[in-house]
């Protein structure tokens, strides 16, 4: 087309380029966009006469068809201004918004600015901005809507309301979004159509229970830059939304459907099912094959409602978001099957058609060596990496051993979710849940040419050195050099003691370098060496973040779960379920003086509930004083526009919103008997008991108990490598005292006190810390079974059969249901829907000598009151 205008006089060029435009109009509006300017510029370069009634009628032809560039926008703002009297030329203007709006085409992220210059040259004020955009916004239904132009929108409507008419049409705009369209919702809460939806002046189409299934289908999950989705938190707006129209929920009877996903990744929202249920509003239950999605510390709600609900309630469970490809999507340049440089494990056919694929992601950019490596691996057979090979990449990379194998199997992928999930978790990859989660992003991390490189790095010149002996290492090597050219590397991780932190407290590798790696490593594992900041919110609370360098807020430090929980899980694990002299049991050495420093630090607070009673107290207790760390403004408006923003009290333990809801702990203070027991006082006298048990819990982690397991790790009687937990080995005189005492043997005594003590002496457990046969076992339990002084049979999820007499309390998996005996020494409370202690699985908070004597205490007082 460009060589065809070349050809043509100059005063045909406009003529020309419209007519394209025109033709192209219904099939390629960018391309006829580009033709439209192509006109205009021919126009003013050449100078060229203009018919004002033709020019504008172009206009909204393309604004009509969404073809209009958003630079052309502005320069017909222009020429209006100059072809019309101000009046008029607002009025044209706003004849071509409104035609652009109820297009297909995209609203610019400066529209507002564009409108309110129009406005001002036409001599009116910010109300008519407000009519202007109010229905533009409301005409883009189903479009792409920037965040900046509906937070700029909500602004004016807050100060200029609409009528309900167009209220009515901004409810049903669920604009397309990138996350979770949180802007627009902002804009319903400012503008007034919220509250004329809560006042019934305003229903949206199909009723409101429609409407939030709507939102939720729609923005359950986010794209991801590679090409899958994962799901996202419902934001904060919605929660703020659902609760104003809870009354007209409920008189509705219409059961909410929360479940359904646009792409089909159906799932539940904690926090929004939560919600729901607290308001007393019916979900439709889509069955316990969907999942309900919780999100620890970024969790909104105390999930009570949901905990208690009979129908939801029994089926938490502590799942995380992940990344999820959509069905429809592909995963370009991955391998699908193991073939080369280290690749492939099987035979046949398959094996072939992968190599195949394989070959061509590892050598499109060296077809010379493609035949060869085929023809090696159709002759010889796919190749297995040797342990070797694997134990060198981990080493030199820090990835674990899992997607070692995987980067030397060829990096494989599935482009459906399930089957990638197959791939991964089966032989020889054996990748987990969090495995895969990380190899994907690591993946990612690569892109297309990435993985092309590290693949070809393992390739010799001649491929047929690859059958050689030792030219699999050598491969790692080379490949491994890549890799941390590419991404870096990490410290290497002790394998088995970063499987048995996942499998017994459910932590990441992260936390397995914490305890081998160095001090350094620990205190990076402890949040808040930055210290913290309060910063107001818009609900009118106050919110923790951890501070930035700058002093500016950071992330948010989350309700869900407090932070020394994981690092004082960590260390009471190290310390009690490792065996004496492992490497980690000397780094939680240091994790615990990392945990100190910080819980000593009195800067550091820790969210611990929300309570509007103690908020209430504290406005009228003169020991609640200002508090004197850095509070932040709220950095975005508020909901709504009578809140009232919260100060912080602060009595030395408790830093208290005032008229908000959230209580914050100063850990620092627990050292102060005075302040703890002006607490308990308090707590008393409010009746405030899940109040004063958070604190007892943070109290756990913050006394004694924990500072004596470490003081015993460095002066265990404890023989290297034997275990804390066997009593025969950290407590033989009160094996010896039991023993004469129920007249057994010491090996039956000891199994006996482990009973009565500890929180998971399964059969597998005692096995490994008493270092005993399975014969050696079950004599031992036969012998305190003719004594009569334990219970025996089957129990669900026990993994044992030997238990000590007395009640049995169940706790949802991951924790091991136990004898409820057992319960107060473990500083824990909670029913089967919640467990509620100081660490995130049932640990011993003390050294286990101590507990296997208070444990034969308490049994020989209730055998001398009975």
């Amino acid at each position: 087309m460009v060589h065809l205008a070349r050809q043509l006089p100059p005063r045909h060029l406009p003529w020309f380029w419209d007519t394209v435009a025109h033709r192209l109009i219904s099939w390629d509006p960018k391309a006829a966009g580009r033709a439209y300017t192509q006109a205009r510029t021919a126009e003013r370069e050449h100078a060229l006469p203009v018919d004002p009634a033709w020019r504008r009628e172009n206009v909204l032809l393309l604004a009509r068809a969404g073809a209009l560039p958003a630079k052309e926008l502005s320069g017909h703002q222009a020429w209006l201004a100059a072809q019309l009297d101000p009046a008029d030329a607002h009025a044209q203007y706003v004849r071509v918004l409104t035609a652009w709006a109820a297009s297909p085409g995209g609203l610019p992220a400066d529209l507002a600015r564009r409108v309110r210059a129009s406005v001002r040259a036409a001599g009116l004020d910010a109300a008519e901005e407000a009519r202007v955009l109010a229905p533009l916004i409301g005409a883009a239904h189903g479009k792409a809507v920037p965040d900046t132009l509906l937070d700029a929108v909500a602004a004016l409507l807050a100060d200029h309301p609409q009528d309900d008419g167009v209220n009515a049409r901004l409810l049903e705009v669920f604009p397309e979004s990138r996350n979770d369209a949180a802007a627009w919702l902002r804009l319903l809460l400012r503008s007034g159509a919220a509250g004329a939806v809560a006042a019934g002046r305003i229903t949206p189409e199909g009723g409101l229970a429609a409407w939030l299934g709507r939102y939720t289908r729609a923005y359950s999950h986010r794209k991801q830059p590679y090409g899958g989705v994962s799901r996202q938190p419902m934001p904060p707006e919605l929660l703020d939304l659902v609760a104003r129209f809870a009354p007209r929920l409920r008189a509705a009877g219409q059961p909410v459907r929360l479940h359904e996903d646009r792409y089909r990744w159906p799932g539940l929202d904690a926090d929004l099912l939560d919600l729901c249920l607290a308001e007393r509003l019916a979900v439709e239950d889509p069955g316990e094959r969907i999942r309900i999605h919780f999100w620890g510390e970024r969790s909104r709600r105390d999930l009570k409602a949901l905990a208690g609900d009979p129908v939801f309630g029994p089926r938490l469970e502590g799942t995380e978001p992940e990344p999820e490809p959509a069905p429809e999507t592909e995963a370009q340049a991955q391998a699908p099957a193991p073939a080369t440089a280290g690749a492939g494990h099987g035979t046949g056919a398959g094996d072939r058609d992968a190599a195949a694929y394989a070959c061509v992601t590892i050598g499109r950019d060296d077809a010379a060596r493609l035949p060869l490596l085929l023809h090696l691996v159709a002759e010889r057979g796919p190749l297995a990496p040797p342990p070797e090979a694997l134990e060198l990449f981990s080493r030199r990379t820090g990835v674990r051993r899992a997607i070692a194998a995987l980067v030397l199997g060829g990096l494989p992928g599935r482009a459906h979710h399930d089957e990638h999930l197959k791939l991964l978790r089966a032989a020889p990859y054996r990748a987990d849940k969090a495995m895969a989660r990380e190899y994907d992003d690591l993946c990612h991390r690569l892109g297309d040419a990435g993985r092309r490189a590290v693949l070809a790095a393992g390739v010799p010149e001649d491929p047929a050195e690859l059958w050689e002996r030792g030219a699999m290492t050598a491969a790692a090597e080379r490949m491994a050099a890549v890799w941390a050219e590419l991404l870096g590397t990490t410290p290497s991780v002790d394998e088995e003691l970063a499987a048995a932190l996942e499998a017994d407290l459910g932590l990441g590798d992260g936390w397995a370098r914490a305890l081998t790696a160095g001090p350094a490593a620990a205190r990076a594992l402890v949040p808040g060496g930055a210290g913290y900041v309060l910063v107001a919110n818009r609900s009118g609370g106050l919110t923790l973040h951890h501070a930035e360098a700058d002093g500016s807020a950071g992330r948010p430090a989350g309700l869900g779960r407090p932070f020394p929980a994981e690092p004082a899980s960590v260390v009471a694990w190290a310390l009690a379920e490792r065996p004496a002299g492992d490497p980690a049991a000397r780094g939680a050495v240091a994790l615990y003086g990392a945990l100190r420093a910080r819980l000593e630090d009195p800067a550091t607070l820790i969210p611990l509930c929300w309570n509007g009673a103690l908020g209430r107290a504290a406005a009228e207790d003169p020991a609640f004083v200002p508090y004197a760390g850095t509070v932040l403004p709220c950095p975005e408006p508020p909901y709504r526009e009578d809140t009232e923003p919260s100060a912080a009290y602060d009595d030395g333990l408790f830093v208290v919103a005032v008229p908000g809801r959230n209580v914050f702990l100063r850990p620092a203070a627990l050292a102060d008997p005075q302040r703890v027991d002006r607490a308990v006082r308090l707590c008393g006298e409010l009746g405030l008991p899940e109040v004063l048990e958070a604190v007892r819990r943070i109290q756990a982690v913050c006394g004694g108990g924990l500072a004596r397991m470490v003081a015993r790790a460095t002066a265990t009687p404890v023989p290297p490598g034997g275990y804390e937990l066997n009593p025969a080995l950290s407590a033989p005189e009160l094996v010896a005292e039991a023993a004469r005492a129920l007249g057994v043997g010491e090996d039956a005594a000891a199994l006996h006190l482990q009973l009565l003590s500890l929180a998971r002496p399964t059969d597998r457990n005692v096995r490994r810390w008493n270092g005993w046969t399975p014969g050696r076992h079950k004599a031992a339990r036969a012998e305190l079974e003719a004594a009569g002084v334990i219970d025996t049979g089957k129990r669900a999820r026990a993994g044992r059969t030997a238990f000590a007499p007395g009640g049995w309390t169940e706790f949802k998996a991951p924790h091991l249901p136990l004898e409820t005996a057992k319960l107060s020494a473990h500083g824990v409370c909670g029913d089967a829907s919640e467990l509620r202690g100081p660490f995130i699985r049932l640990l011993p908070p003390v050294p286990p000598h101590e507990l296997f004597a208070l444990a034969w205490a308490e049994a020989a007082a209730r055998a001398d009151a009975g």
